[in-house]
């Protein structure tokens, strides 16, 4: 019985839009991730600095496609809704980026190959604070 309730929970709302905003995650990590390599290893810019690059362009990527495509907001409040967006990015950002470098700096290197592996491990700590918010407060309907 508990595994009917959980199987229809994954199908609900909520779990198709969670399904959807990893989706999105996804996309955005492989740019960032493609742009993080091309700083670090291309242009022989330290990890640390080539990350200050490589988040804006996801944070764009992240919020054109959660509004189209996890939340379908049709708020005609664009500005208002960008500035929250604007503000949680530094909330989250700030902490993805804190743990980027903890990561980096307190990881002995056998168990972190490297700074993608520091970046998705980021990624994923502030995926769900990412989306309770956007599900909650910057795309409600």
């Amino acid at each position: 019985m508990l595994f009917d309730k959980r199987l229809v929970s994954l199908w609900s709302n909520r779990g198709v839009k969670l399904s959807k905003f990893y989706a999105v995650g996804g996309v955005a990590f492989t740019f960032e991730a493609l742009v993080l390599t091309l700083n670090s290893v291309s242009l022989n810019v330290e990890p640390y600095i080539a990350r200050l690059f490589s988040l804006p362009v996801a944070s764009v990527i992240v919020w054109a496609l959660n509004r189209k495509f996890t939340f379908q907001s049709k708020n005609p409040k664009r500005l208002s809704q960008y500035r929250l967006v604007l503000l949680n990015n530094g909330v989250s950002q700030a902490a993805n980026y804190l743990i980027f470098l903890s990561i980096l700096e307190r990881v002995p290197a056998v168990l972190i190959s490297n700074e993608i592996t520091a970046l998705l491990i980021a990624a994923v700590v502030t995926s769900m604070y990412n989306f309770l918010i956007g599900n909650y407060f910057i795309y409600r309907k």
